[in-house]
């Protein structure tokens, strides 16, 4: 986890998100979410002050699996109060998730456009 240059905590997201990969990234979501979880820890992001860029430019393969592993974290930040908002998300990604009907669970997109 970084700090972007808006002062946001950025976490960047990349490689495979197929079911083929999505072991590995669950493993990576788990310790982004750790210090989060955490709202004891001296240094823990608070929801409000620092709600998470997350970067999606990098992710080179998803399917179904991956985007709902993606939308199931989504969801749990929220739940822990953080509003996340994805940033950089490509024109391919956006039509996946309306034709897969994730269009709630994805409402944290930004405007601006991605690579396509």
């Amino acid at each position: 986890m970084q700090e972007s240059a808006s002062g946001k905590m950025s976490i960047k997201l990349c490689g495979n998100w197929s079911i083929t990969g999505v072991t590995d990234q669950l493993r990576f979501l788990k310790a982004q979410l750790q210090p989060m979880s955490s709202p004891n820890a001296a240094d823990a992001p608070t929801p409000g002050e620092s709600d998470p860029e997350i970067d999606v430019q990098d992710v080179e393969q998803i399917d179904l699996s991956g985007y709902q592993l993606l939308a199931i974290w989504l969801r749990h930040l929220k739940m822990l109060g953080f509003s996340p908002v994805l940033v950089n998300v490509p024109e391919t990604f956006r039509q996946d998730i309306r034709f897969l009907g994730f269009g709630a669970e994805f409402d944290c997109i930004a405007n601006t456009k991605g690579r396509s």
